[in-house]
């Protein structure tokens, strides 16, 4: 398996942690027998949109893909953590929803 780009100019960039992981989604959805689409980057807070196999309902999500979500000694327990900007905070709706990922990845390597 190749190995995740650690040149200091690409290291952390979220498109080699964002995109992979709304693929995922997407792939993800589309075996469920969803319609699910990448949006690709012009929409705020929208980075999939998704429809019932009859297209009678519909949602968007918004994607959080972490590299490594998993802390083993958060907060004095086990826990996963994605990072989530303020803007996120209190936004809620029934036709919007987020997706957590977790690549499992350490130190950058897969």
């Amino acid at each position: 398996m190749e190995e995740v780009p650690t040149d200091p100019q690409t290291k952390g960039r979220s498109q080699y942690v964002g995109l992979p992981g709304e693929h995922y989604v997407v792939y993800s959805l589309l075996v469920r027998r969803f319609h699910a689409s990448v949006v690709g980057g012009n929409v705020p807070n929208v980075d999939v949109l998704v429809s019932s196999g009859d297209g009678s309902s519909q949602i968007s999500l918004q994607v959080k893909t972490s590299r490594w979500a998993y802390r083993r000694k958060r907060w004095g327990h086990e826990a996963y953590e994605w990072e989530v900007g303020s803007s996120a905070v209190g936004r809620h709706s029934t036709s919007h929803w987020y997706a957590f990922v977790d690549l499992q990845e350490r130190n950058g390597s897969s």
